[in-house]
């Protein structure tokens, strides 16, 4: 059977494993091999972009954000400045030497927020782009992009997760094997095509990298 939408997964997960009393529990492998693949692939839907006013030294991440591709702000005239990741420790020692507001340049993460230092000086534009969570499937929402694409994914990943349950190690060797050959085939397929390698390309207008402790 074709494997569409939420419904059809959860009954090929049933037809595969050959039983019928697990109508409770398949959803949940299914949202186990969603938090699987979320931790581990990186492909470009799961690319996505946030733009917010940034006045403040702390604002709220995205909640499907997993994890930081590049941080831009722009100034009331106009100027770009790309923000360069530093630590929590590292914007706590900047901020112990100094308060002053002026142009951001460095950003980190603490738990589900963003810091940003020195403190902005006026409003900012942000540009946040980001690594998303996979889409949770559900009666709700019965398709994403991983099921249009890789619907093998989602069934080998459920099936995966339901060997521990089933106390199955035999099927959960089998299943692993199919899983990661399914994930590494959508790696592929994703790798993007390009050139060679230019080595005359202008380097004016580049950023200059700052130290988070010794340029302010």
């Amino acid at each position: 059977m074709a494997i569409l939408t939420y419904s059809d997964l959860k009954t090929a997960v049933a037809s595969w494993l050959n039983r019928s009393d697990l109508t409770a529990v398949i959803p949940d492998f299914i949202s186990l091999a969603e938090v699987h693949i979320s931790r581990t692939q990186r492909a470009r839907e799961m690319q996505a972009s946030a733009t917010a006013n940034i006045d403040t030294q702390f604002f709220a991440a995205p909640a499907d954000f997993l994890e930081v591709l590049s941080f831009r702000i722009v100034d009331g005239q106009g100027n770009g400045y790309q923000l360069i990741q530093a630590t929590p420790a590292q914007i706590s020692e900047a901020l112990a030497n100094s308060i002053q507001p002026t142009i951001p340049r460095f950003f980190t993460l603490i738990g589900d927020q963003f810091q940003i230092w020195p403190i902005p000086d006026q409003q900012y534009v942000g540009t946040l782009v980001y690594s998303q969570r996979i889409p949770a499937l559900s009666d709700a929402n019965p398709t994403n992009w991983l099921l249009e694409q890789g619907p093998d994914v989602y069934l080998y990943g459920a099936l995966m997760q339901a060997a521990p349950y089933l106390r199955d190690t035999e099927a959960l060797t089998l299943w692993k094997a199919l899983f990661d050959q399914a994930l590494e085939a959508m790696r592929v397929s994703d790798k993007p095509i390009v050139g060679p390698l230019r080595t005359d390309v202008p380097v004016r207008g580049l950023y200059r990298q700052y130290n988070v402790i010794t340029d302010y």
